[in-house]
């Protein structure tokens, strides 16, 4: 885990150059930079040995390994076009955003954050690929300098491969086996996705801030001149329920390969992860109720259970049968913790 013992602690910048001379190191252009959070030799120019033996999987094969280092998030996604007819080739292509701000009114002087646009690469409905940029104000996918970041399954490895591209410069910034290791567990890509596969946050519905059945992200929450309102990958984007669908087959993809891992040999290996990962909730996740906040007053919240431990897990992966838990909260009760402590959504103040 991180020094203080949560996930996630890791805050990305719009644009921020996380990587870049961390440890002194000078990155380079036009190649493979290695960026491991946690360990002593984590931040240096890969050799290309090093890219032919541990990178397999679609991002690699098709445009690193190939020596392109395409600088924007459409460049990566053009890149990945040219290949679409190949074996390797992930030509299926689904476009999400998710956007805290979406739902607050556009104004001149209000700073609402990024918003996320994800697009999801494959076969059919199978994922293979995720490409992820965070847009601010007047940003696009053609904008250089957009912090843009890539995971991408490795077929013959079987694990996630983390990558990002910051100031001009590719980083590779581990795999999935390092989310178990203690030297890089709870540090880089494995802070937000702490057990080695995406993490949602809002998994299930109704997916208060993505768009999605219940809450669009409508061309309305951009500015009338932001370029991303004409933008193909936006207008083209799709329901978060189906992104679920794309996140669960990872996620399970993912969890196949590293129980087979973990079990391959005479002893269990990170036994305890997997408690924890269970029994406890080691990652921020988020789910909203559905009552209204006006009427909360005098009504009973109901909690997750999922906050608490991981009820899915327990019962369609493991089949423990769980008694029916419900944990309430009494409305009052929210109300004045959120007043206490000032909850809400709202612009950020740019002055």
């Amino acid at each position: 885990m991180t020094d203080s013992g949560q996930f996630p602690t890791r805050k990305l910048g719009i644009g921020g150059a996380l990587a870049l001379k961390a440890d002194g190191t000078e990155p380079r252009a036009g190649a493979v930079n290695q960026h491991i959070e946690g360990r002593a030799d984590g931040t240096r120019v890969m050799l290309d040995t090093e890219v032919a033996s541990l990178l397999h999987d679609p991002f690699a094969v098709l445009v690193l390994r190939r020596g392109v280092f395409p600088l924007t998030a459409k460049a990566v996604l053009d890149e990945l076009d040219k290949h679409n007819g190949e074996p390797a080739g992930v030509p299926d292509s689904a476009s999400f955003m998710v956007f805290e701000g979406s739902q607050i009114p556009v104004t001149a002087d209000g700073d609402r954050g990024g918003a996320r646009l994800v697009v999801v690469r494959g076969r059919g409905n199978a994922p293979e690929l995720m490409v992820s940029c965070l847009l601010g104000p007047k940003d696009s996918t053609t904008t250089p300098g957009v912090l843009v970041e890539v995971l991408s399954w490795d077929p013959d490895n079987r694990t996630l491969h983390f990558y990002q591209l910051q100031s001009g410069q590719w980083f590779w910034c581990g795999q999935s086996d390092m989310s178990a290791d203690a030297d890089t567990r709870g540090r880089g890509p494995f802070d937000s996705h702490v057990n080695g596969y995406p993490l949602m946050k809002e998994l299930k519905t109704p997916w208060v801030h993505w768009h999605g059945p219940d809450m669009q992200i409508s061309p309305e929450a951009f500015a009338a001149d932001d370029p991303l309102r004409d933008d193909p990958l936006f207008t083209a984007r799709r329901s978060a329920y189906e992104f679920e669908d794309r996140v669960r087959e990872l996620i399970d993809r993912w969890n196949t390969a590293r129980f087979d891992k973990m079990t391959a040999g005479a002893q269990l290996t990170h036994g305890q992860i997997v408690a924890e990962q269970i029994l406890a909730s080691p990652a921020a996740n988020l789910t909203s109720t559905n009552v209204p906040w006006v009427s909360a007053e005098g009504a009973q919240l109901t909690l997750p259970t999922t906050f608490f431990f991981d009820e899915e897990c327990l019962v369609s992966v493991l089949q423990i049968p769980v008694d029916p838990v419900t944990l309430q909260m009494v409305g009052a009760r929210y109300k004045a913790l959120a007043e206490k402590h000032d909850l809400r959504v709202r612009n950020r103040d740019t002055s």
